[in-house]
């Protein structure tokens, strides 16, 4: 037996370890029942896989490490929308055939191995395949492709098929998982890919900048991670790009302007970063809604109804500097918002000083005592709680002063 597809039905209970007895098997298609438990140990005797299709049922464990050291000619490893736990193994990157590789909607932990695929990274001869393992490619893609609905809007499987069947049909889907740290620089040597997804995990960092070396991605899918930094400067040489969403992330500064040479795109979503300054316009980008660019406090421009500042340095130096101190800000006392004049500040510090040197020598007398009331009980008829608003005053008080201490100084001497 050579194919063995047994895919959309509603088989349930646990995959038979009879199948490990097909030794010649080349594809093995399950997918879409409600099988359960763990991926028997039998099917490391099936070393002739190509295509291995587990995927939208109900297993679960963790992904054996077998598959990348006892299956050596696996094309296609598609085990998505099930409950596999654990790490991705890193035995996968023996796997030098591969070319489809789903783990999407797991329960899979730690970070993204640092694979380099060879036949992602090299263009191979085309494998001389039957006309009917073709068509199976291409039933099992398709039920693949209506399940998960990530791919609308390609050419896509038609076009691959065309060339030269499964050789250019190259993907890697790992999202919905709980996979950390961040995006391996080692995936840009797979320039052979067409698809990318690693959308809502838990991914941190930046956006490697060589992912623009990806000449022939059609979709790149980075969505709902916790990625930081800009959108590469580079990313307008994805010239295949039909699918771009780096939406729900902390990516910051301006868009590129290189994104107007994606000619191919249909498919953009940018919205609820930290991106900044005006949209760039021109081309397909007109047809975008705001719906692309939602969430972005700093961006304007069309479509969005906010408009960009006229005078280009005050634009600057907003962007510059209200980020790195929006968190701040919005804590600070709303009392705050007036500061005192060093001015003020100056003249009643010298204030202080003189009013002490001064009543300081008399507060032992009993002439001293009376003028220093009389100056407490005048200087109290200002607010003491707006030291400015006093010592403005201050020149209209002194002069009550003096006339004070000239009634003192005759009362004091006509006691005498």
């Amino acid at each position: 037996m050579i194919i063995f597809n047994l895919a959309n039905n509603n088989f349930y209970g646990s995959i038979p370890n009879s199948f490990g007895s097909f030794i010649y098997l080349h594809m093995l298609l399950i997918s879409n029942n409600n099988l359960s438990e763990k991926i028997p140990d039998s099917l490391i005797n099936c070393q002739f896989l190509t295509i291995l299709d587990l995927g939208s049922n109900q297993l679960r464990g963790r992904i054996p490490s077998w598959i990348g050291t006892d299956m050596p000619i696996l094309e296609a490893l598609m085990l998505g929308r099930n409950s596999f736990d654990g790490n991705i193994p890193t035995t996968l990157c023996q796997l030098k055939s591969l070319k489809i590789l789903d783990l999407a909607e797991n329960q899979l932990r730690g970070e993204i191995p640092k694979c380099v695929f060879l036949a992602m990274a090299t263009e191979e001869g085309v494998n001389e395949k039957s006309y009917m393992e073709l068509l199976t490619i291409k039933e099992s893609y398709l039920i693949y492709q209506s399940e998960i609905g990530r791919l609308k809007g390609f050419k896509a499987f038609d076009t691959w098929i065309s060339k030269g069947g499964v050789r250019f049909l190259k993907m890697i889907d790992l999202s919905s998982n709980f996979l950390t740290q961040g995006i391996p620089v080692e995936i840009a040597k797979l320039v052979e890919l067409i698809s990318l997804n690693l959308s809502r995990n838990q991914l941190v960092g930046s956006i490697p900048s060589n992912i623009s070396e990806l000449k022939y991605l059609e979709a790149l899918d980075l969505s709902r991670n916790q990625l930081v930094g800009s959108i590469p400067s580079k990313i307008g040489e994805l010239v295949n790009l039909e699918l771009l969403d780096l939406s729900r992330n902390q990516l910051s500064c301006a868009i590129p302007t290189s994104i107007l040479n994606l000619h191919l795109l249909g498919i953009l979503n940018l919205s609820y970063n930290t991106l900044s300054r005006d949209i760039p316009q021109g081309a397909q980008f007109s047809t975008f809604t705001k719906d692309s660019y939602e969430g972005n406090r700093h961006l304007c421009g069309p479509p969005l109804r906010k408009a960009c500042p006229r005078n280009k340095s005050i634009e600057d130096a907003h962007f510059n500097h209200s980020k790195e101190h929006e968190n701040d800000s919005n804590h600070e006392d709303k009392g705050m918002d007036r500061e005192i004049n060093p001015f003020y500040i100056s003249m009643a510090a010298g204030f202080s000083t003189g009013f002490w040197v001064f009543w300081g020598s008399l507060i032992s007398t009993k002439i001293g005592i009376h003028l220093l009331f009389l100056n407490f009980s005048i200087f109290l008829v200002n607010d003491p709680r707006n030291i400015k608003t006093s010592i403005i005053n201050f020149s209209n008080e002194t002069r009550i002063i003096n006339l004070s201490f000239f009634l003192v100084l005759l009362e004091s001497s006509s006691q005498n």
